[in-house]
Protein backbone atom coordinates (compact mmCIF):
# COMPACT_ATOMS: atom_id res chain seq x y z
CA UNK A 1 0.00 0.00 0.00
CA UNK A 2 2.73 2.56 0.58
CA UNK A 3 4.28 2.06 -2.24
CA UNK A 4 1.33 2.10 -4.19
CA UNK A 5 0.26 5.45 -2.39
CA UNK A 6 3.89 6.73 -3.06
CA UNK A 7 3.75 5.63 -6.83
CA UNK A 8 0.30 7.46 -6.99
CA UNK A 9 1.68 10.92 -6.08
CA UNK A 10 5.35 10.63 -7.82
CA UNK A 11 3.50 10.42 -10.89
CA UNK A 12 1.33 14.07 -10.57
CA UNK A 13 3.32 17.01 -12.36
CA UNK A 14 4.86 19.50 -9.93
CA UNK A 15 5.95 16.75 -7.38
CA UNK A 16 9.47 16.82 -7.05
CA UNK A 17 9.80 14.36 -4.47
CA UNK A 18 7.62 12.02 -2.57
CA UNK A 19 9.30 12.05 1.59
CA UNK A 20 7.65 10.08 3.45
CA UNK A 21 4.53 7.93 3.31
CA UNK A 22 3.00 6.68 6.57
CA UNK A 23 -0.53 4.91 6.92
CA UNK A 24 -1.90 4.60 10.28
CA UNK A 25 -5.11 2.27 10.29
CA UNK A 26 -7.66 2.64 12.56
CA UNK A 27 -9.79 0.18 11.76
CA UNK A 28 -10.70 -2.59 8.68
CA UNK A 29 -11.96 -0.19 7.05
CA UNK A 30 -10.52 3.51 8.32
CA UNK A 31 -6.88 3.91 6.88
CA UNK A 32 -5.15 8.04 7.29
CA UNK A 33 -2.44 8.72 5.16
CA UNK A 34 -0.18 11.31 5.95
CA UNK A 35 2.37 12.12 3.17
CA UNK A 36 5.24 14.74 3.07
CA UNK A 37 5.85 15.98 -0.43
CA UNK A 38 8.68 18.57 -2.01
CA UNK A 39 6.90 20.24 -4.85
CA UNK A 40 8.61 22.00 -7.73
CA UNK A 41 8.76 25.86 -6.32
CA UNK A 42 7.50 27.58 -9.64
CA UNK A 43 3.60 26.44 -8.38
CA UNK A 44 1.61 28.57 -6.65
CA UNK A 45 -1.20 27.94 -4.08
CA UNK A 46 -3.54 27.32 -6.27
CA UNK A 47 -1.50 24.33 -8.23
CA UNK A 48 -0.72 22.96 -4.97
CA UNK A 49 -3.84 22.66 -3.74
CA UNK A 50 -5.36 21.05 -6.87
CA UNK A 51 -2.31 18.50 -7.18
CA UNK A 52 -3.00 17.78 -3.49
CA UNK A 53 -6.69 16.76 -4.39
CA UNK A 54 -5.47 14.96 -7.25
CA UNK A 55 -3.38 12.75 -5.33
CA UNK A 56 -6.17 12.40 -2.93
CA UNK A 57 -8.56 10.95 -5.41
CA UNK A 58 -5.99 9.00 -6.93
CA UNK A 59 -5.15 7.00 -3.44
CA UNK A 60 -8.80 6.97 -2.31
CA UNK A 61 -9.91 4.94 -5.86
CA UNK A 62 -7.28 2.73 -5.81
CA UNK A 63 -7.62 1.73 -1.92
CA UNK A 64 -10.94 2.40 -0.99
CA UNK A 65 -9.99 2.17 2.78
CA UNK A 66 -8.44 5.31 2.75
CA UNK A 67 -10.60 8.10 4.62
CA UNK A 68 -8.44 10.53 4.93
CA UNK A 69 -5.04 11.92 3.17
CA UNK A 70 -3.05 14.67 4.62
CA UNK A 71 -0.30 16.24 2.79
CA UNK A 72 2.90 18.49 3.75
CA UNK A 73 4.13 20.56 1.32
CA UNK A 74 7.96 20.18 2.75
CA UNK A 75 11.10 22.37 2.05
CA UNK A 76 14.20 20.72 2.02
CA UNK A 77 15.83 20.78 5.61
CA UNK A 78 18.08 24.18 5.47
CA UNK A 79 15.89 25.84 2.97
CA UNK A 80 13.88 28.26 5.24
CA UNK A 81 16.62 29.00 7.74
CA UNK A 82 15.53 25.76 10.16
CA UNK A 83 15.91 22.36 10.33
CA UNK A 84 12.98 20.94 8.77
CA UNK A 85 10.42 23.45 6.65
CA UNK A 86 7.11 21.40 6.63
CA UNK A 87 3.70 23.29 6.57
CA UNK A 88 0.54 21.02 6.09
CA UNK A 89 -2.18 20.87 3.38
CA UNK A 90 -4.78 19.18 3.38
Amino acid sequence: MIEGIRAIASEEIGVVRVDEVLTMHMGPEFVLVNLSIDFEDRLDAGAIERTVRAIDLGIKQRYPNVKRVFAEAEAPAGELGEQTGNVSVE
